[in-house]
């Protein structure tokens, strides 16, 4: 049986790594198959695609061209589509909703801030009304999604699951955990892990150098989504923050992964960054950069469904900064209680996508 896994593989994102490697790996633990990686060959500058197998996880990712998806798709036997943020009323996104005949499913997908009331997307709203007709399987990862399918007149079936990276569990890997214990050189301090965006406030970086300056923990400053420029962005943060030690930029997703896991704490700006943390019961603060013409962000959504909305701040908020790093440090190390039930939904999910692909 050949399987394609159709997302955003080929960009150099984080996130979009962790969704195509919790998703292989979930497959892979319930069948057999060979595994036929596909992403959009999106023309926009600054997505630094890859498409060599060292990006694929193994195998070399077919392009998608933006109007022949059925052509890349047709030797397949089933097709599962996201596990991100891929419902977006562009050409270079339209394969999610245009692949050709083979029997498809999509896979905890994000709408990612489109709105669902825009008279001038009347068609783009035809063609996902189409396609959902289509799916023997549609899955979303957040309400947000769900109600903007409604809104496309979608009356089949709709499961709302848990993003995909929630799942993840890397392979053990005894290299990769020295190279990262060497990089952080942890000493007798907690050490913090940073993350930052463009919003992040000029003021709260003056407050982390001034408690690593005095030896309250150690910061280290590393660079999480790629395309959105955080690897730019953690060098101009280092520049302000002279207390500050810088992670190697170059690592994987799944290094990454495992970094924010060794972490005490976490300050972060990215949604795949906030799940590592969550996952790996990593205490966190994020600052939540995400805005949203349907009416809320992925990152709030995520933190509300799970009572986690006090790790949220926002750009512009008032609210002083110390006390939120000092509770941040008295936290412990815990696994969320929300987590078994997040796996047991996934756990279902897949057993009722694969289940759905498979009839005949």
């Amino acid at each position: 049986m050949r399987v394609g896994f159709l997302g955003a593989f080929s960009i150099d994102n984080a996130g979009d790594h962790l969704i195509a490697r919790a998703t292989r790996q979930a497959i892979r633990a319930r069948t057999t198959c060979d595994e036929i990686v596909l992403a959009p060959d999106l023309p926009q500058p600054g997505w630094r695609h890859d498409w060599s197998a060292a990006r694929g996880g193994g195998v070399e990712i077919r392009r998608v061209p933006p109007n022949r998806a059925s052509t890349v798709t047709s030797d397949l036997d089933a097709l599962i589509i996201g596990g991100g943020g891929i419902l977006l009323p562009h050409a270079g996104f339209h394969p999610y909703v245009a692949w050709g005949s083979v029997p498809a499913a999509w896979n905890a997908i994000c709408s990612q801030n489109t709105s669902h009331t825009d008279p001038t997307l009347s068609v783009w709203y035809g063609r996902v009304r189409s396609a959902c007709e289509r799916l023997r399987y549609t899955s979303v990862r957040n309400a947000t999604t769900e109600q903007l399918l409604r809104s496309c007149g979608v009356t089949t079936p709709i499961a709302l699951v848990p993003d995909v990276a929630v799942g993840y569990v890397p392979d053990h890997d005894a290299e990769t955990d020295i190279q990262l214990d060497a990089l952080l050189a942890r000493g007798d301090r907690p050490v913090i892990g940073l993350s930052a965006g463009t919003a992040f406030p000029a003021d709260w970086l003056a407050t982390l150098d001034r408690l690593a300056a005095a030896k309250t923990f150690d910061l280290v400053v590393f660079g999480f989504g790629r395309v959105y420029g955080d690897d730019e962005t953690a060098r101009n943060v280092l520049g302000r923050l002279p207390h500050a030690r810088a992670i190697d930029a170059s690592l994987s997703a799944d290094a990454l992964w495992r970094l924010i896991g060794k972490l005490d704490a976490y300050l972060c700006t990215r949604f795949h960054a906030v799940i590592a943390a969550y996952v790996q019961g990593v205490p966190f603060l994020v600052c939540d950069e995400y805005t949203s013409t349907a009416g809320t962000s992925k990152i709030r959504e995520f933190l509300v469904e799970r009572g986690l909305e006090a790790a949220r701040v926002v750009p512009g908020d008032v609210e002083p900064f110390e006390p939120r790093i000092q509770a941040l440090l008295a936290q412990h190390r815990t696994e969320p209680t929300t987590l078994v039930a997040d796996r047991a939904a996934l756990a279902k999910h897949y057993d009722a996508m694969l289940a759905a692909l498979m009839s005949r």
